[in-house]
Order: structure tokens, then sequence, then C-alpha cells
């Protein structure tokens, strides 16, 4: 069986890429390749703090829509 080699990054990885490491849906050996170059690269490190705080923003959303509709269903 052929080995898969993960992407190299040539400039920085990609806002997708950061969203499913963000999820914790990145395996190996691709998550060694992120986590290393998020080490050394400031513009993805800001990147990655903006897919968090992005994503933060949903589920608190999700969490305030969810209880106004269980809220309207008491009344």
């Amino acid at each position: 069986m052929p080995s898969v080699l993960p992407p190299k990054f040539a400039v920085h990885a990609s806002e997708e890429l950061l969203e499913e490491y963000s999820f914790g849906r990145v395996c190996e050996p691709t998550l060694a390749y992120i986590e290393e170059h998020l080490l050394i690269c400031a513009p993805c490190q800001a990147r990655l703090g903006e897919v968090d705080e992005y994503i933060d923003l949903i589920k608190t959303a999700a969490r305030v829509w969810e209880q106004d509709r269980q809220a309207g269903e008491r009344e």
C-alpha cells in the first residue's frame, strides 16, 4: 500500500485546513505539519485565532437561539 504524504505548505495553511484543525479533525501526519507550521508562522497563528473566535461566536449564537426557542415553547 503506498504511503500518502501530507501536503507541504508552500506559504500558509488554507482557512479550510485551519478550520479542520480547530475542530480536531486533522490526523497524522498532516497534524504534525500543521502544528510545526503554526509554531513558526505568525500570520497562520493569527488566522487560527480568527477561526477559533468565529467558531466560538457561532456556537454561542446557536446556544442562545436554542435557549430562545425552548423558552418560546414553554410560553
